[in-house]
C-alpha cells in the first residue's frame, strides 16, 4: 500500500508541474528536490508526462474519492476561458476570483480542455495558394513515382541557407533552480555565410559558399550551381531519361537568365508550388540535420564554414539520400491528397 500510495502522490505532484507548463527536465529536477530519496526515477516522470500529453493520465483512487466540484465554480472558469482563450492560470483564478488549484481541476478533469500552441507556418495561404500546392505536388509526383524503382535517380534538389560563425548549443549544464540563459537570435549584422547545396541520390553535386559582399542572383545561381550540375550530368542524360533539377520559386531561381539557361542545358526544371518549404527537401530535412550537427562550432571564415558543412554532408551514406527522396515522396502524396494546408 506504500509504494501504491507513493506512486499516487508522484502522479499528483508531475500533473500539476504540468498543467503549470514546466517541461519535463524540469520536473524531474523539483520532484528530485521535494521527494529526496522517494523520487521517481525519471523514466516514470517522462512516462507519466506522455500520458498527460495523450489524455490518458489517470489519478487512480485519489481521483475517484475526491468529491465533486461545485458547478458555479466550474462555469466561472469556463465563462472565463471563453472571454479570454490565452489566459493563464494565474490570471484564469484572477478573472473568475477561483483558487488556483480548484481552476486547475476544473480545466483539467472536468472541461477536459488542454493547451493547443500555435503551429508557425511560412505563408498565410490564400484558397488560390492550396489549390496551387495540390495541384503542383501532383506533378512533382508523378515525377518521383516514375524514378522510385531506379531509386530516384536522375533528379536533383537543393537550396540555399544561412549558416551562422556561431553555433551555440541551446542548453547547457548548470546547477539545479539555475536560471534559464538567454540566448539572441541570428541577426543581419550577425557573421553568417549562404551555403548552396545541391545533392542526388548519387551524392552532393554541388556544396557552394557565397563570397562576402556578394548577394546570389541569376548569374550567380547559373554560374555556380546549374553550369556545374548541367557539366556533370551530359554524359548521363537521354532524350527518354532527362535529368530534372528541382529548386524553390526565389527570384534567382524564376529569373529570365536562369529560365534561357535550363532551355539549352541538359536540365530540366521540375515544378515547386509557391511558399511550400514543406515540401522542399533540404527545408523539411537536410538543413535541419545539418545545423544540428554544426552545433558546438565557430568559425572563423567563409572557408571554415564551408568545410565544416561540406564534412557534415560527405557523411551522409546513399541509404541516408534515398531515405530523404523517400520522405519527400511521402510528403508529396499527403499533400497531393489534402486541402492545400502545410503538413
Amino acid at each position: 500500500m506504500a509504494s501504491e500510495e507513493a506512486a499516487r502522490i508522484d502522479r499528483w505532484l508531475v500533473y500539476h508541474e504540468w498543467i503549470n507548463g514546466a517541461e519535463t527536465a524540469d520536473i524531474i529536477a523539483r520532484l528530485e528536490v521535494s521527494r529526496g530519496k522517494d523520487a521517481p526515477h525519471p523514466s516514470t516522470v517522462y512516462r507519466y508526462v506522455q500520458e498527460l500529453e495523450k489524455e490518458t493520465f489517470a489519478f487512480e483512487r485519489r481521483q475517484q474519492s475526491r468529491p465533486g466540484m461545485d458547478p458555479e465554480k466550474i462555469w466561472a472558469v469556463e465563462e472565463a476561458v471563453e472571454e479570454h482563450k490565452s489566459a493563464s492560470l494565474r490570471m484564469l483564478s484572477i478573472l473568475s476570483g477561483i483558487n488556483r488549484r480548484a481552476v486547475t481541476i476544473a480545466i483539467h478533469d472536468y472541461l477536459h480542455l488542454t493547451r493547443i500552441h500555435s503551429k508557425w507556418i511560412p505563408h498565410e495561404l490564400s484558397d488560390q495558394n492550396k489549390t496551387d500546392r495540390v495541384r503542383l505536388a501532383g506533378e512533382m509526383l508523378k515525377i518521383l513515382k516514375q524514378r522510385a524503382k531506379y531509386n530516384y535517380a536522375g533528379i536533383i534538389t537543393g537550396d540555399e541557407t544561412w549558416v551562422s560563425y556561431q553555433n551555440e548549443y541551446d542548453w547547457t549544464w548548470g546547477e539545479k533552480g539555475s536560471s534559464r540563459q538567454e540566448k539572441a537570435r541570428l541577426t543581419i549584422a550577425s557573421k553568417k555565410v549562404l551555403i548552396s547545396v545541391f545533392f542526388s541520390v548519387d551524392g552532393m553535386h554541388v556544396i557552394d559558399a557565397l563570397p562576402n559582399g556578394q548577394t546570389i542572383n541569376s548569374a550567380y545561381f547559373v554560374s555556380k550551381i546549374l553550369s556545374p550540375l548541367d557539366k556533370y550530368f551530359k554524359t548521363i542524360a537521354k532524350p527518354h531519361f532527362p535529368i530534372y533539377v528541382h529548386f524553390d520559386n526565389a527570384a534567382p531561381h524564376k529569373a529570365k537568365h536562369t529560365v534561357d539557361f535550363l532551355r539549352n542545358s541538359c536540365l530540366t526544371g521540375m515544378p515547386h508550388p509557391p511558399y511550400s518549404p514543406d515540401v522542399a527537401p533540404c527545408d523539411f530535412s537536410l538543413f535541419g540535420s545539418l545545423k544540428q550537427k554544426l552545433k558546438g562550432q565557430t568559425f572563423h571564415s567563409h572557408h571554415d564554414a564551408l568545410k565544416a558543412v561540406q564534412q557534415v554532408l560527405s557523411s551522409l551514406t546513399a541509404q541516408d539520400r534515398i531515405n530523404i527522396f523517400r520522405n519527400w515522396e511521402e510528403r508529396l502524396e499527403r499533400l497531393a491528397d489534402s486541402d492545400g494546408g502545410y503538413l
